[in-house]
C-alpha cells in the first residue's frame, strides 16, 4: 500500500519479486497444474489420491489434492494438484508419471505454466 501511495514501482516490483521467490512462484519456480474431474465426488477423490502418488517425484514440490476453488462445475466434481517445478526445467517427468493412468469416470487435465488456477 505504502509504495502505491507513493507510486514507487521499483520498490513496488522487488516486494513482489521477493515474495514469489521466497514462495516459489513464477519465473523462480515452474508450475503444473494437475486438475482431475468426474460424476462421482469419490471417484475423483480416489484417483486424486492415486495421482499424487504417481507424481511424488524428486525435485518437484507438489501440492495437494484439494479441491479446486469451484468445486463442482457443470454436474462434475473437481480436485487439483499443484506442482512446482525447478525454473526452466522440462515438464515430461509429469506426463511419463501420467502415462497409463486410466480412472473410470475420471478426466485428467494437465495445464503447464496455468494463467489461472480457478
Amino acid at each position: 500500500m505504502r509504495t502505491a501511495q507513493s507510486h514507487d514501482f521499483l520498490a513496488f516490483y522487488e516486494s513482489m519479486k521477493r515474495e514469489r521467490m521466497d514462495a516459489g512462484y513464477p519465473p523462480f519456480r515452474r508450475l503444473v497444474n494437475v486438475v482431475l474431474s468426474g460424476e462421482s465426488r469419490n471417484a475423483v477423490v480416489d484417483a486424486s489420491a492415486e495421482v499424487a502418488r504417481r507424481l511424488a517425484l524428486p525435485g518437484i514440490e507438489l501440492l495437494g489434492p484439494v479441491d479446486c476453488a469451484v468445486e463442482r462445475l457443470q454436474n462434475r466434481w473437481r480436485r487439483h494438484l499443484l506442482l512446482k517445478l525447478p525454473a526452466g526445467s522440462s515438464a515430461s517427468p509429469v506426463g511419463e508419471a501420467l502415462l497409463g493412468f486410466v480412472h473410470k469416470g475420471v478426466q485428467v487435465v494437465v495445464d503447464v505454466d496455468p494463467y489461472s488456477l480457478m
